[in-house]
């Protein structure tokens, strides 16, 4: 995982990059603490999910973005940027 500033830009793992990047361009703020990341939803109602860096469970990723997708304030982003 590579940072600037403090913030995250590229992950290791192509399919949390991805979801990340989904997050962002969908206008969710990312924070970037040191064991996971946290997506915050810039709705009134403050929806958070939070992104393990090193996640044990091989859906984790499929279980977060249908969790966002199940929020009636999600719109996803386009995955500009994703080889």
């Amino acid at each position: 995982m590579y940072r600037k500033n403090g913030y995250w830009i590229t992950h290791t793992d192509k399919h949390i990059q991805a979801f990340l990047v989904e997050l962002a361009n969908a206008g969710w703020r990312i924070v970037d603490p040191p064991k996971y990341y946290q997506c915050l939803c810039p709705c009134p109602q403050k929806h958070k999910i939070m992104v393990h860096l090193t996640p044990s469970d091989a859906y984790h990723v499929n279980h977060l973005r249908q969790f966002a997708r199940n929020r009636t304030c999600y719109k996803p982003g386009y995955l500009k940027g994703v080889n």
